[in-house]
């Protein structure tokens, strides 16, 4: 589906969004973290809402903020965004094993080019992936994996839709 039809989608099925993002605000934050957002969200942004009902079970959250179950520790990560521009790290499922000797070099993986969409019940979060061969790819996290859930924001959304 494209912009307009997943809108139209969303409108009919009574889903609501927060207003629109406007071309100054992303471009704000683009040029703040030194990127360029996949171009199916920025048309998300600008011509459906900045955030609202979706996927994840909590919603799509605004661009640039953070789920509120979100420990403090990661939220500060989260929107501070120091390794946004650093490839993403996974080609498929990740299972990841977390020690006292890893956890910063895992942290950092995790942090690395994705910026949260929101968040789910049994600490399930939803990424948008920003950089590196996954660009534009949206994948789940748990406390212990990583993997890709669709192949673009827009599969996301319509996936959501049809269930």
């Amino acid at each position: 589906m494209d912009i307009d039809e997943l809108k139209n989608a969303m409108e009919e099925k009574g889903h609501k969004s927060n207003a629109p993002a406007t071309e100054e605000e992303i471009k704000a934050f683009e040029e703040k973290h030194g990127i360029e957002l996949p171009s199916e969200y920025r048309e998300y942004l600008l011509k459906i809402g900045n955030g609202g009902d979706g996927p994840p079970d909590f919603g799509i959250v605004p661009l640039g903020f953070v789920p509120e179950d979100v420990g403090m520790m990661s939220k500060k990560a989260w929107t501070a965004l120091v390794r946004i521009k650093e490839p993403f790290p996974f080609d498929g499922h990740t299972e990841m094993e977390w020690t006292d000797d890893n956890i910063d070099e895992l942290w950092d993986q995790c942090i690395s080019g994705n910026i949260l969409l929101g968040a789910g019940h049994w600490n399930v979060v939803w990424h948008l992936i920003i950089t590196g061969s996954k660009r534009g790819e949206v994948w789940m996290s748990g406390e212990d994996d990583w993997y890709p859930d669709a192949k673009s924001f827009s599969e996301w959304l319509d996936a959501w839709l049809k269930k």
